[in-house]
């Protein structure tokens, strides 16, 4: 496949407008400066990010359905929205789940595209105790590999420690059971990588092949949550 880019500059101003103008009217307006840069595009890189995403990630789906798909829609849902923020959001993005998972508690991939905050990401986020358990207890079974997906050189950089997510003290289960370098393991309410994504890279050809090999990166990590929990 020829390297492509997506993605435009044009993508972020529109973003940046509907900050100003986050209203229906307007967006009306300009809906169809919202298909042409931003709905469409995704949809082209999802289509072409699906079977190399999928080689790395099989557990995982990558949808390219412009409606129902990995691409969330761009409307708050604004029975859990301030109403002052206006009701689209100012960013795009899509979620990979998991195949087996029906929740948000599921392991799964995210891509997060908005002016000044563009992100990779993945993992566990506030499971439930019976789920966040079954992390811990898996880490406890075999710490060794845990450590070894958590410190390697080219992820370690990108596991999210979720300062002020953590529980005060480690799980009763385990509190006195844990290899003492993995201690503060055993007080995470979350299990998450995040990589940053510049902006130029957004909208260059190698916005797919970073994915890409971003996906391989944390492939073992995500691995590991979903033989726990899954």
């Amino acid at each position: 496949m020829a390297a492509r880019s997506y993605f435009t500059k044009e993508l972020f101003q529109f973003l940046k407008n509907l900050k100003r103008n986050n209203n229906r009217a307007w967006f009306e307006d300009h809906r169809g400066n919202f298909e042409a840069f931003a709905k469409m595009p995704m949809v082209e890189f999802l289509k072409d990010f699906k079977a190399p995403f999928e080689k790395f990630a099989p557990k995982f789906i990558c949808d390219p359905k412009p409606n129902g798909g990995s691409m969330f829609r761009i409307y708050r849902d604004m029975r859990f929205a301030d109403p002052d923020e206006g009701p689209y959001k100012l960013h795009i993005s899509a979620q990979f789940r998991h195949r087996r998972g029906k929740d948000v508690h599921a392991p799964g991939y995210y891509i997060h595209l908005e002016p000044g905050s563009c992100f990779f990401a993945g993992g566990l986020w506030r499971p439930p105790t019976g789920a966040r358990n079954l992390v811990h207890d898996a880490i406890a079974k075999d710490p060794k590999a845990w450590l070894k997906i958590k410190h390697a050189k080219s992820f370690a950089p990108n596991f999210s420690d979720e300062e002020g997510e953590m529980l005060k003290k480690p799980s009763p289960a385990w509190r006195e059971h844990f290899p003492t370098d993995a201690r503060e393991d055993f007080m995470r309410k979350s299990f998450l990588f995040s990589m940053d994504l510049e902006q130029d890279l957004v909208t260059s050809v190698h916005f797919l092949p970073e994915l890409v090999r971003m996906t391989r990166i944390t492939a073992p990590f995500m691995d590991f949550l979903c033989c726990s929990v899954v």
